[in-house]
């Protein structure tokens, strides 16, 4: 008795059972659910262990009841319980997962090297980090855990991707900006659009998240008073307002900006894009950092952490920091507080003056 796994023409899965009596075979049959198969196994068995025939094994099965990925996963945009319960796991996630492993599969077709493919293309071809990785994995795990409640097919038949989950690593140091590398990322802002001048400075001197950015309005800038306009928040219907000034160092580049348009900034108006122009400038200034962690690249998200750190070793008061960068916790803005010889330096002058 025996279970082998094999791909059609078209490349559908199929699981053959064969069945063997008296050293010969009794009854094969091909199925296309790993659940399915060893149901018949099961059942195969107690026939022979009770001496009973096989006979009513040999009569063509109705139609199978497997549910491909694609199917589930349109069930449970619809299902009331299919996310609500799933903070990390957004439907955009899984469906990423499920048009990689291929829309047309099942759960039960699923196997380790499938799992493992998949999390070394979003490490090495997408550049994603653990942490990203993991949240695609939880959001194919709620589509499993959904189908299983629904009695689909049982634990036991398929694989947890909850338990490819990768190790992240949150105590990596923060890659930032050296003085040089500053001056030399200011000198190529020169070879780019004035729109595009204005965005990546403003991340260097501003601290904002790219989304927060490019999904400025027109409103949402007041030249008058030179400031902006920003919503912060990520539950819908509690985003707070801040406003914050324009330093001096970018006004000028900001004076230039074209406001006659709803968004401010229509060339970088999404993640994709903000990471290509990011690129761009990164071949120019000589940066070749593929080969490293995700952690250890120059992305759009560095112009951040460098604003922030330059921020506390300029001496701004951390909790003046914290509500500009627009962290939830202080300890999110300690992160960046890293020790450099100046800040003793600093010290001993305010310890000399007022002690």
């Amino acid at each position: 008795m025996s279970i082998r796994y094999k791909e059609t023409a078209k490349g559908e899965p199929r699981w053959v059972v064969s069945i063997h009596q008296g050293g010969r075979t009794v009854l094969r049959r091909s199925l296309p659910s790993k659940h399915e198969a060893m149901s018949l196994e099961r059942k195969a068995q107690e026939l022979l262990n009770s001496q009973g025939s096989l006979s009513t094994l040999k009569a063509k099965q109705t139609k199978s009841q497997s549910i491909t990925l694609k199917q589930l996963y349109l069930q449970a945009l619809s299902h009331p319980k299919g996310w609500k319960y799933a903070s990390n796991a957004q439907p955009a996630n899984a469906e990423q997962v499920i048009q990689y492993l291929g829309p047309s599969r099942t759960f039960e077709s699923l196997t380790n090297d499938d799992l493992m493919g998949f999390i070394n293309h979003c490490l090495i071809k997408r550049g994603n980090s653990p942490k990203t990785v993991n949240k695609k994995l939880y959001a194919l795990q709620t589509i499993a855990d959904l189908g299983i409640s629904m009695g689909l097919f049982k634990p036991e038949d398929t694989l947890a991707p909850k338990g490819f989950a990768l190790q992240e690593n949150n105590g990596g140091r923060t890659r930032i900006l050296s003085d040089s590398e500053i001056q030399c990322f200011e000198s190529e802002l020169t070879k780019c659009s004035p729109e595009e001048q204005v965005y990546l400075s403003t991340l260097l001197h501003m601290g904002m998240r790219p989304h927060e950015l490019w999904s400025l309005t027109n409103e949402d800038f007041n030249p008058q008073s030179m400031s902006l306009r920003i919503l912060r928040g990520k539950k819908r219907g509690a985003r707070n307002e801040t406003y914050l000034p324009i330093p001096t160092a970018i006004r000028q580049l900001w004076s230039g900006l074209n406001i006659n348009k709803t968004k401010l900034f229509e060339v970088v108006s999404s993640n994709h894009k903000s990471l290509a122009l990011m690129q761009a400038v990164k071949q120019r200034m000589g940066i070749k950092d593929y080969h490293l962690p995700a952690n250890e690249r120059v992305t759009p998200y560095t112009l951040r952490h460098t604003c922030c750190t330059r921020m506390i070793r300029a001496g701004v008061p951390i909790y003046t920091v914290k509500e500009w960068m627009g962290h939830n916790s202080i300890e999110t803005t300690l992160k960046y507080a890293h020790f450099s010889p100046e800040m003793f330096c600093s010290a001993l002058q305010t310890i000399d003056k007022n002690l």
